[in-house]
């Protein structure tokens, strides 16, 4: 990767803007301790020429200039910081360690910086710098005080240098960290790119973008796109099955109708002849639209969300049970209904569990044979329909749940094998279970127990 494209990402954009605000406030806090530490060093060196100046005062007004001067070239001779220079009324030096009276020192009771050179030494005078204060004795002599302050300069400088060190060494650590962080940050959204950009060249969903293991945010990404890369596999799968299914198993009643129609045509023109074909074909055409709008009840209950109503679970059982009564009668099957409880709270579409319900009583009539039961059982849990046939076994219940797929026990019955699939549809939407068990323990004919299970609210 280039460090051009590195410097354009968005990671190290961000790089310098944290950069920015952490020199600013580092940049503050260094000028507040450098004005700090001179501030101190300042008043320390006042201090020791104040209390010397005033020391040496006293001895002026007690014992005399004479006394003052002897005191001064005693402290001279110690060649210390310390600096000090007497002269008389004409200016001229009486005592000290400074060859002359400095130009920048003129004004008394003010504070002066200035450079010097002592009384023997040969060194230039911009070698030195000192602050004085001047005071004024009685008798015209002029007395000046000062402390060297090389030191101090010195120090000063030492910390201007070490802040511009630290100071460039922030700015290159945090562009050396921009561009790793940079560079890690745009590797692992290449990968998210690269994943993508092959499923779209090749088609192959079972492409997944790598996830690292460190758990950070791009890993919850990564696991995210991987989880709707999978259910995107899966409905394209489903889609392809339901595409294979739906040119199967309407196949054959088109063909049907097609042959039927034709025959009709090749034959005599009978009234009675036209009016049969014309009566089967409208069966054949009907079961086809039933086929379809089942079809089409399923991808609702698949899309996006829909408005939400409450659904009293037991009222529309009760109600769905009294509906096929009359069709249980015909058919000799003993249809009951039964609260076991009070039914869970829920919020749903109810045509959409009304028709996955009625799907499931269908069912549970169609295979149970004369002199059977039904039972559709509402409890804490949700409902449940379970009936006296030969069930399902257990190895074919979750292949039932798909679209199409008809056992070989039923192929002789009507339908089109889309009932169990619209029920667990609309179960998946209201987030519950359809759950295929045994009705009772009867291995010759156990019967079969649909379920719908809600979470519990």
């Amino acid at each position: 990767m280039r460090l051009t494209e590195l410097l354009r990402t968005s990671a190290f954009r961000l790089t310098l803007g944290y950069l920015a605000v952490l020199a600013i406030f580092a940049f503050a806090g260094f000028r507040y301790l450098y004005s700090e530490s001179l501030e101190a060093l300042q008043i320390e060196s006042r201090q020791i020429v104040a209390a010397e100046l005033e020391g040496l005062a006293e001895h002026y007004r007690t014992f005399g200039p004479l006394r003052l001067a002897n005191v001064i070239d005693g402290r001279s001779r110690y060649g210390g910081r310390s600096l000090y220079l007497l002269v008389d009324r004409r200016g001229r030096k009486t005592a000290g360690n400074l060859a002359s009276w400095p130009e920048a020192a003129q004004g008394p009771g003010t504070w002066h910086d200035f450079h010097y050179r002592r009384a023997h030494d040969d060194q230039p005078p911009h070698r030195h710098t000192a602050r004085a204060y001047v005071a004024n004795l009685p008798g015209g002599f002029r007395l000046l005080v000062a402390h060297d302050i090389d030191e101090e300069i010195a120090l000063s400088r030492r910390i201007v240098i070490f802040g511009a060190a630290a100071g460039g060494l922030i700015v290159l650590a945090g562009l050396a960290a921009g561009i790793l962080v940079s560079r890690d940050l745009r590797r692992r959204a290449e990968a998210v790119d690269e994943t993508g950009r092959r499923i779209m060249e090749d088609g192959d969903l079972s492409r997944r973008v790598p996830v690292t293991g460190r758990g950070d945010e791009f890993d919850d990404l990564a696991t995210s796109v991987n989880r709707m890369l999978a259910r995107i596999e899966v409905l394209m799968a489903e889609l392809r099955e339901v595409t294979d299914n739906i040119a199967h198993d309407l196949r054959r009643p088109l063909a049907r109708l097609h042959a039927r129609l034709e025959d009709v045509l090749r034959g005599p023109a009978e009234t009675g002849a036209y009016r049969d074909a014309l009566e089967r074909s409208v069966a054949e055409v009907r079961e086809l639209m039933d086929s379809f709008n089942t079809l089409l009840a399923i991808a609702r209950a698949e899309s996006g969300p829909a408005s939400m109503l409450p659904v009293d679970l037991a009222g529309l059982a009760e109600d769905l049970v009294e509906l096929h009564a009359p069709l249980a009668e015909e058919r000799g099957v003993a249809l009951e209904f039964t609260a076991a409880g009070p039914a869970p709270d829920l919020e749903g579409q109810p045509e959409l569990l009304a028709q996955a319900l009625s799907n499931l009583i269908d069912n549970a009539l169609k295979y149970t044979p004369s002199g059977g039961r039904v039972s559709v059982v509402v409890g804490p849990s949700g409902v449940s329909v379970a009936d006296s046939g030969p069930g399902i076994a257990p190895e074919d219940r979750e292949r039932a749940l798909d679209r199409f797929v008809r056992l070989d026990p039923s192929r002789h019955l009507p339908g089109n094998g889309l009932g169990l699939a619209l029920a667990a549809a609309a179960a998946r939407r209201h987030q519950a279970r359809l759950v295929l068990t045994d009705a009772t323990p009867d291995q010759t004919s156990p019967g079969l127990k649909a379920s719908l299970e809600f979470a519990p609210s």
